[in-house]
């Protein structure tokens, strides 16, 4: 998807030269079936200036949001409010996920296909086994994770996101996953309904899941993948799984922004309780 991104450039650039002082900065969002533009705004922008950006990117079937608070709503070139969805298919496992032009996704399309094959490698779910998904998002593991196990129950802190993602399972007809809101960052969520799951995805923020591995005895999984995009933190709560027990047998490096210093650690740490012999 780089290929049509690129090509937006020499447009925005060009409307860009009449209106910059009034642009903090612009996001490029690659989907299906069109791109998405989103200009952040920190001066008020004439409707006029709006459809003249508009006329330039629909040709490239792109189309523009406008946002001049930072956490308001996203406005149309005429100014109304609006709730946009865009979409990303996962064909192996004949899944098309929605999302806000705002929400947070894996912004490698291609690399992120890879993540969740190898998480489902890596967690070797059962047909009869019950899987968590905590920072869940929209559901980009727990969908597909949905089409080989018996339950997936997905938690995120931010609503609309749970709502996304139950909207996703719905669209999906993945009756076997089920999404639910919880601060995973407070003692009190790691609570008895999070408890008694064979398997863990943990795929958290830049601050890690310290308050998930402290308390990872509570939920007593028997396998967790944990998907890092800081290494700092992913060493700090792989020390606080080692001291509960948990052994990290197999881990990884995920070259998710190729020519950058970002990356994503995947690891699988296994309970000396589990054993997959014993699950067949």
């Amino acid at each position: 998807m780089l290929k049509p991104l690129s090509a937006l450039l020499p447009v925005l650039k060009a409307w860009l030269n009449q209106y910059q002082t009034a642009v903090s900065h612009i996001e490029l969002v690659a989907a299906e079936p069109q791109l998405g533009v989103v200009v952040r705004h920190t001066r008020p922008l004439s409707l006029s200036r709006r459809d003249d950006l508009q006329q330039l990117l629909t040709p490239l079937k792109a189309v523009c949001w406008f946002q001049g608070d930072k956490q308001g709503m996203l406005e149309t070139i005429k100014g109304d409010a609006v709730d946009p969805r865009l979409s990303y298919a996962l064909p192996d496992y004949g899944l098309t996920l929605s999302y806000h032009p705002q929400n947070f996704i894996q912004a490698n399309a291609a690399v992120n296909q890879k993540m969740i094959e190898q998480a489902l490698r890596l967690l070797k779910p059962q047909r009869h086994e019950r899987f968590l998904d905590l920072f869940c998002g929209v559901g980009n593991f727990s969908l597909p994770l949905s089409r080989l196990a018996a339950h997936v129950l997905g938690v995120e802190g931010i609503a609309a996101m749970v709502a996304q993602a139950a909207e996703n399972a719905a669209s999906n007809g993945c009756e076997s996953a089920h999404f639910i809101q919880a601060d995973l960052a407070a003692v009190a969520s790691v609570s008895d309904q999070l408890a008694g799951f064979d398997g863990l995805i943990l795929d958290p923020p830049r601050s890690g899941a310290k308050v998930i591995c402290e308390n990872i005895p509570k939920l007593s999984p028997k396998r967790i993948v944990y998907v890092s995009c800081d290494a700092a933190t992913f060493v700090r709560d792989a020390q606080l799984l080692y001291k509960n027990r948990y052994r990290l047998t197999q881990v990884g490096v995920v070259d998710m922004f190729p020519q950058t210093s970002h990356s994503e650690i995947m690891g699988l740490f296994v309970h000396p309780s589990w054993s997959i012999d014993k699950e067949k």
